[in-house]
């Protein structure tokens, strides 16, 4: 979801780095204190001062100043024309947010295509339990407990099958890491759920507040159980809707409510198990789990990794290392894309692109992928494989190159709330775009002093590969970039293109560094 203009607190800061990270219960200032002083905040400080044509001589002071004083529509046209994001999928059900965010479809004014859903299943579980308890509650006399979780079980199966038949929703997303962790229970027993809803009555009826009904790490038998009736439910009737509906799951990257102990993709092992008719999407790369969760999607059929969030949480080299490692194992066809808003898709955006030329580069000169290779899984990463997992129906041709020596490059996508494919056609003015005497492309001088240390080939391979990631020039760019994007805070929000990831532009300046070349 985008915040809205007048939500002071959510616009007042750039990106994520001093709004979402304050720890309950720690005050409000506990990591915005010390959030800006990270790798990757302060790296972002520049980009972001390039991105709003301002100073950074005061650090995030002088880019949050500039960020006050532009409306949200033109804030966002701003990053997201930068970013060109193709679409976007929200987890729109963030608790607490509701009034300062706009609503998934709000977006549809940045985006080539109309945003999607993503439904947060604990907020359906939450809000329904505080219905049910508060009018038991009036009521005079013991409740019969099970006959209450019976009717909470029947709504949620009614509400989810609701959902699964809306052409809106493409995913269902869980936080149950947040709530009691990974460890869950795959049980139909009713009789610790039952229990956990004796204590949420009593929370009840000692504070008399709708807020203390919820769910926790002392309501984990409950917490199993519904989630189970979901994924029941999502199981019973995937061929009414005829097409399966992914489930995500937050794994790793949160706050302190995350327990580390219980954060581990490993403990997810029996539910996987239990519904193998079920896509599970592993969210935020499951860092710092990232190797755990490769492996689970090397050896089960229905487990995917989002490697979203660590683009705007983590430093440039560590980026790089995570995507390596999600390269060692997982198929290239279960990696997807995702970032956060509107700077944070922006940021997300370049960084990724920044990595993943990078670390493919790195294998191409090596000779364990050719250009061509690279390409492809690159493409997969950013478009396809969550155009075929969400079942959006996008047309494939988005990301066919009939010539891929011709400055086409292709971008990222989506999660928190999500993740994304995509795909920039970049103007070739910039590039160089003259033909050579023989009739071939001319591709230009594009490398950089490293490029003098390596032979002509490698040479070649460099400048065509970067010339396809889509670097920036100083003509125009069409960007067309599929993102998935998941809501945690503010998710979303595309401009004239597509924004989950982007890949590094072209420059006719040849004696710009590496980073300038790639992603001014």
């Amino acid at each position: 979801m985008e915040c809205k203009a007048d939500d002071d607190d959510v616009v007042r800061y750039p990106g994520l780095y001093q709004t979402c990270f304050r720890c309950p219960g720690r005050g409000e200032a506990f990591l915005s204190n010390h959030s800006t002083s990270s790798l990757a905040a302060i790296s972002s400080v520049e980009k972001l001062s390039k991105l709003y044509n301002c100073s950074n001589e005061n650090g995030w002071k002088s880019v949050s100043e500039k960020i006050k004083s532009l409306d949200l529509i033109s804030r966002c046209k701003k990053c997201f024309e930068k970013s060109g994001i193709y679409t976007i999928l929200f987890d729109d059900l963030l608790s607490g947010v509701e009034d300062s965010c706009h609503r998934f479809n709000w977006h549809a004014r940045f985006t080539v295509k109309p945003p999607k859903r993503i439904v947060r299943l604990e907020t359906l579980f939450q809000d329904r339990l505080q219905t049910v308890i508060s009018i038991e509650a009036e009521k005079k006399g013991n409740p019969r407990w099970i006959e209450v979780l019976m009717r909470v079980a029947d709504f949620l199966e009614n509400q989810v099958f609701e959902l699964m038949s809306d052409p809106d929703v493409v995913a269902f997303k869980s936080i149950i890491a947040y709530r009691s962790g990974l460890d869950v229970t795959v049980t139909n027993s009713p009789i610790g759920a039952m229990e956990d809803l004796k204590k949420l009555m009593d929370r009840y009826n000692e504070k008399k507040d709708l807020d203390s009904i919820r769910l926790d790490l002392e309501t984990k038998d409950l917490n199993d159980y519904l989630l189970g009736c979901a994924l029941e439910t999502l199981k019973e009737f995937k061929n009414c809707v005829k097409r399966p509906l992914p489930v995500q799951f937050h794994v790793g990257l949160g706050d302190s409510s995350v327990k580390l102990s219980k954060g581990s993709p490993s403990n997810l092992q029996p539910l996987i198990e239990s519904f193998p008719e079920i896509p599970i999407v592993l969210l935020h790369a499951s860092y710092p789990f990232t190797r755990e969760a490769s492996f689970l999607c090397s050896v089960y059929e229905n487990v995917y990794l989002d490697f979203g969030e660590v683009s705007i949480l983590l430093s440039t080299s560590g980026l790089e290392k995570i995507i390596q490692q999600c390269l060692e194992v997982c198929p290239t066809t279960k990696l997807l894309w995702s970032t956060d808003g509107p700077e944070t898709f922006y940021l997300a955006t370049l960084q990724s692109r920044r990595a993943l030329y990078r670390v493919f580069m790195k294998l191409i000169q090596r000779d364990d992928l050719t250009e061509k290779q690279s390409i492809e899984i690159v493409q997969r990463l950013l478009f396809l494989n969550s155009n075929d997992l969400y079942s959006l129906g996008f047309d494939k041709s988005v990301v066919e190159l009939s010539n891929y020596d011709q400055s086409v490059g292709i971008i990222g996508t989506f999660n928190d709330n999500i993740s994304t494919r995509g795909r920039n056609l970049n103007n070739s003015n910039n590039y160089q775009n003259s033909k050579n005497s023989d009739g071939s492309q001319n591709l230009g001088n594009f490398g950089t002093k490293k490029d003098n240390k390596n032979n002509n080939t490698f040479k070649n391979h460099r400048r065509k590969f970067k010339n396809y990631t889509g670097n920036k020039g100083n003509g125009d760019q069409t960007n067309k970039s599929f993102n998935v994007s998941q809501s945690s805070s503010t998710r979303s929000g595309n401009s004239n293109g597509n924004s989950r990831n982007r890949w590094a532009s072209k420059s006719k300046a040849n004696n710009k560094s590496e980073d300038e070349v790639i992603f001014i």
